[in-house]
């Protein structure tokens, strides 16, 4: 990835019900490193995670720009599929990060929405163990492996909360490297 100067990762969360250490290690591993986040959802509120952790969001999906962004993540937990798997907004900025070859990261049951938004065919992703997420992964031609975290391509995906740290320093990793 080039420079990360003015450019910014959004961080995609559900309004509800996201999975607290999959938003906070990866944001707090960006933070770390002087890499600007946008906390982003479907609503603007104060959005709840499954443990009890709570953050405003900054901006809805919608507004998102993706010639203003070097990556996405799109957190995780049992309110991705309510919110995140069929949002449009989601999957027409996935879809043009992706034509933009940008980094495109999604961790547990958020791997869903990359798969439906059509860009992970023939692509190597990980995601949460449910028969369903998987099905859906597999029915997009994704190639599905049982990993904590997989990079392929420009695709980062991890299979869920004890995968959240390894996840959060790849892509740091990622965002980091000096292109010579």
């Amino acid at each position: 990835m080039n420079s990360t100067r003015n450019k910014s990762v959004a961080i995609v969360i559900a309004p509800q019900d996201f999975r607290d250490e999959e938003f906070k290690s990866p944001y707090q591993a960006l933070n770390n490193n002087n890499i600007k986040t946008i906390i982003a959802s479907t609503q603007i509120t104060q959005a709840k995670g499954m443990l009890g952790y709570s953050v405003q969001t900054q901006c809805l999906i919608k507004d998102l720009q993706a010639d203003e962004l070097m990556a996405i993540i799109v957190v995780g937990g049992m309110g991705s599929p309510t919110f995140l798997w069929n949002d449009e907004a989601l999957h027409n900025l996935l879809k043009t990060m992706h034509l933009d070859k940008k980094l495109i990261c999604a961790i547990c049951l958020s791997t869903v929405c990359l798969a439906n938004a059509g860009i992970l065919s023939g692509i190597c992703a990980t995601v949460w163990p449910s028969e369903d997420a998987i099905k859906i992964l597999i029915d997009h031609g994704v190639k599905y492996e049982d990993k904590p975290v997989i990079q392929d391509h420009n695709f980062i995906t991890a299979n869920g909360p004890q995968s959240a740290q390894d996840f959060a320093e790849l892509i740091v990793t990622q965002l980091t490297k000096v292109k010579v």
